[in-house]
């Protein structure tokens, strides 16, 4: 979960009269009671509400929603990167020259892409050991037989997580592609300045010999 923006979630399902009880402990922003519209989601799922997973499926469908609002950020800001070093192939787009970028700028927007896809990728990979464990209930429960809707959510989710681990992997390599375009101009420079170091050096070298 988020540092600023986390939950715990304590339940207890009796099999005998089928009722649920549950604490969420919240960890959220001053002025903020609850990070998860919870009222709103059970009264969108009030056909399940006597199942013992319910709970914690929405939470996790929640967190997974969240992901994708997060990631939209680190795709725009790619794509804003994108087009300032003309790394791309659409034609409606404008196309910018990576000489003449501010690299200070440009490298701290990567590092921040780069900061934020780590989070995600360890955001999702928690997911998927809470999902591992949601479904490992809900087969002990009863599983598909039980509650086919809920079985076919939790596969929906499985294949989200999968989609979110490809999508970042993708972001790392574009991550990875912008700074080594970043980073050539500056390297080409760096070593040109080098040369003619050493070729006023050996100037000078030769101009000292020829005056001895």
């Amino acid at each position: 979960m988020q540092f600023d923006d986390a939950y715990c979630l304590i339940l207890n399902h009796n099999v005998v009269t089928n009722v649920n009880h549950g604490l969420i402990l919240v960890k959220g922003p001053p002025g903020i009671l609850t990070p998860v519209p919870l009222r709103q989601l059970l009264e969108e799922s009030q056909a399940h509400c006597d199942k013992a997973i319910l709970l914690p499926l929405l939470l996790l469908e929640w967190e997974i929603k969240g992901m994708e609002e997060t990631h939209s950020t680190t795709w725009d800001k790619l794509d804003a990167l994108e087009e300032q070093t003309g790394q791309h192939e659409y034609k409606d787009w404008p196309r910018g020259d990576p000489l003449a970028i501010d690299f200070i700028a440009t490298t701290g927007g990567l590092n921040f892409c780069y900061k934020m896809s780590a989070r995600e990728k360890s955001h999702a990979s928690c997911l998927n050991i809470i999902l591992k464990n949601i479904i490992a209930w809900h087969n002990d429960l009863g599983g598909y037989e039980e509650s086919p809707e809920i079985a076919e959510r939790l596969a929906m989710a499985g294949e989200l997580l999968t989609i979110k681990h490809l999508d970042l992997e993708y972001d790392e390599k574009r991550i990875n592609m912008l700074m080594q375009v970043v980073s050539h101009p500056y390297r080409v420079l760096l070593d040109t300045a080098e040369e003619s170091r050493s070729a006023n050096t050996w100037l000078r070298r030769m101009r000292k010999s020829i005056l001895l």
